[in-house]
C-alpha cells in the first residue's frame, strides 16, 4: 500500500494505491482509495467500479513480448534496434520538467517536483525513461507497492508536438511502447508480479478513451476489475472539483 499525501488550500487530502481493502478509521478524512484488491461495498465509502489492463510479470520476457500484437511487438524491437535504452529518472526536477510540458500542450494537470518528492521518488514511485544517443524520447512514473508485488502506471509523456516530421514521430511512438515492454522487465527484475497498465474503458463512445483502450489491449494482457473508494469527505470534494478545480 502506497498513500500520497497532498495540500491546497490548507486542506490535506491523500491518495492510497495498491491497498487490500480501505481502513474503516480513515472513512472520515478526506482520502481515495485507488486500485483495491478488494471490490465489495465498504461501510463510509462510495464505491466506484473500473476496469484495468494487467499483465502477469510472472512470465518470462519472451513470452511477454509474445502476447503483445505483431505491430507493438515489431516496433519495440526496432526501438532497441535503433538504440533505444531504458534509464531510471532519479532527477524529480527533470521528470517533472518532461511530463509538464507534455501535460501543458494536452491541457492537463502538471505536478511540481516537491509532489514527486513527497512522493517517495525512487521506491514508492518510480520514473523511467527511453533515450536515445541521449536524449529521452518518452517518460513514464510508477506507483509501486513491494509488499503486494504490484505496479501500477501512473504517468506518461511524450513530446509529439514537438517532432520535428513524421519520421522523429514514428521513432517517439516506438519508443514508447519500448518502454512499456522494458519497464515490465524493469519491475520483473525487482520482484514485482503485476503490471497494471491503467484504466480502460471498455465499450466507450468517447474517441479518445476508446483509442487508449485499443492502444492498451496491444499489450497483452487481461481486463481486470477492481474499485476505487471515496471517504465521503473526499467524494464531495471531488465534486467541488469538478464544479471549481479545487484539487
Amino acid at each position: 500500500m502506497v498513500e500520497i499525501k497532498k495540500s491546497r488550500f490548507g486542506v490535506t487530502y491523500s491518495y492510497v494505491w495498491l491497498a487490500g481493502r480501505p481502513s474503516l478509521a480513515s472513512a472520515f478524512r478526506a482520502v481515495a482509495y485507488n486500485k483495491c484488491a478488494c471490490t465489495d461495498p465498504v461501510a463510509g465509502f462510495v464505491r466506484k467500479r473500473k476496469f484495468a489492463q494487467i499483465i502477469d510479470l510472472s512470465q518470462p520476457a519472451e513470452a511477454l513480448l509474445g502476447d503483445m500484437s505483431k505491430n507493438t511487438a515489431y516496433e519495440i524491437r526496432r526501438a532497441r534496434r535503433d538504440g533505444v535504452r531504458l534509464r531510471t529518472v532519479d532527477d524529480v526536477d527533470a521528470f517533472s520538467a518532461f511530463y509538464n510540458a507534455f501535460a501543458r500542450s494536452k491541457q492537463r494537470t502538471t505536478i511540481s517536483s516537491d509532489e514527486l518528492r513527497h512522493m517517495r521518488w525512487g521506491i514508492e514511485t518510480v520514473g523511467l525513461a527511453a533515450s536515445q544517443n541521449g536524449r529521452d524520447l518518452a517518460m513514464h512514473g510508477y506507483v509501486v507497492d513491494a509488499p503486494s508485488k504490484r505496479v501500477c502506471h501512473l504517468y506518461a509523456a511524450t513530446h509529439f508536438r514537438h517532432a520535428a516530421d513524421n519520421a522523429e514521430r514514428r521513432a517517439i511512438s516506438r519508443a514508447n511502447r519500448f518502454l512499456h515492454y522494458e519497464a515490465m522487465l524493469y519491475f520483473k527484475g525487482r520482484g514485482i508480479l503485476t503490471c497494471d497498465l491503467g484504466d480502460v474503458t471498455p465499450g466507450t463512445e468517447d474517441e479518445e478513451l476508446l483509442k487508449i483502450y485499443q492502444y492498451k489491449k496491444e499489450f497483452g494482457g487481461r481486463m481486470a476489475e477492481h474499485v476505487e473508494y471515496y471517504s465521503y469527505p473526499m467524494y464531495f470534494m471531488t465534486l467541488a472539483n469538478h464544479l471549481i478545480g479545487f484539487l
